[in-house]
């Protein structure tokens, strides 16, 4: 009855007012939209009737338009817009002294308002200072903590705050439900501290150098005790014959020839000595021959050697 009663108001008000901004052919248009819109919502056919209601507002607004598209919007899930449009409804309504429709269009209104789900935002951790968005757009700062009304269905929550990582929860909402989203954050990610470079292992170096210096060291400390000993016979040598070697008596041969000895010994382990410490010095500074591809150290004994000779004969 309610439908019919304003079907039959709304048919009355485009028949008895002449439009001043529509054509006729318009306003006929417009009556069989809104016929058509109410067979639709009989059907159950909610964005259809909405369509054709759009239509007929196109052409002229009345409560009883209005009426119907919030009932369409209602049944569409639209729940916000269906307040509004109910709320302008009973306020065109009362002010044409229209009661029938005020009363149908807050009747409505009322027991919507019932089935509206809400939503309330809270800062967590490390959210004081968050920007914080409801389905893309930047929720004002007076409606944190508030409730929040909204249409059934899928909705999103967003956050970011500086050096942490964003906020998102996605939560459904059904019809008279209240939904409590805390936004909160996470420590800090630690800062990474730079991964010290590993020390380098130290270069292994070859025994090699080692061993030849080591001969070479021996060489010369052998070379010095064959001079010591060579001298000791250059002096036993002075004292029994003087400095005419030919005159040496025959029991002083040994003495000549171990002197001769020494002084050989002396020269061959001086040089082995000098070229051995070079050459250990060489193999330590540049590498063992190994280390050092296509690096060859080839030592060669002194052109000469400073040392003593024994002169003379019998």
């Amino acid at each position: 009855m309610t439908r019919l009663w304003l079907l039959l108001a709304l048919l009355l008000v485009l028949s008895s007012s002449a439009p001043s901004r529509a054509a006729e052919g318009d306003v006929e248009k417009a009556r069989d939209n809104f016929n058509q819109a109410i067979k639709e919502q009989n059907a159950g056919n909610w964005e259809r009737a909405l369509q054709l209601l759009r239509a007929v507002e196109a052409v002229k607004t009345t409560p009883q338009v209005r009426f119907n598209i919030a009932l369409c919007e209602e049944h569409l899930g639209q729940t916000l817009k269906a307040l509004e449009d109910y709320e302008h409804a009973a306020k065109e309504a009362r002010a044409e002294d229209n009661d029938k429709v005020a009363y149908e269009a807050e009747s409505r209104r009322a027991v919507l308002e019932q089935r509206v789900p809400h939503v309330l935002i809270r800062r967590g951790e490390g959210a004081t200072q968050a920007s914080i968005e409801l389905d893309g757009k930047a929720l004002e700062a007076d409606l944190i903590g508030k409730r929040i009304p909204l249409d059934p269905g899928s909705h999103l929550v967003e956050a970011t705050t500086a050096g942490r990582t964003s906020f998102k929860k996605i939560f459904k909402l059904n019809e008279g439900q209240t939904e409590e989203v805390t936004v909160t954050f996470g420590a800090p990610p630690p800062v990474e501290k730079p991964k010290p470079q590993p020390k380098p292992e130290p270069e292994k170096r070859s025994i090699l150098p080692f061993v030849v210096g080591g001969v070479g060291a021996a060489s010369l400390v052998a070379s010095g005790v064959f001079f010591l000993l060579r001298r000791g016979t250059i002096s036993t040598l002075d004292d029994e014959c003087g400095s005419n070697r030919d005159a040496c008596p025959e029991s002083e041969r040994d003495t000549y020839d171990r002197g001769k000895t020494y002084n050989l010994l002396t020269n061959v382990t001086l040089a082995v000595g000098v070229v051995g410490v070079g050459a250990g010095v060489a193999l330590y500074v540049l590498g063992s021959p190994k280390e050092r591809t296509g690096a060859a150290i080839v030592p060669g004994a002194p052109a000469s050697i400073g040392g003593a000779s024994l002169v003379g004969h019998f």
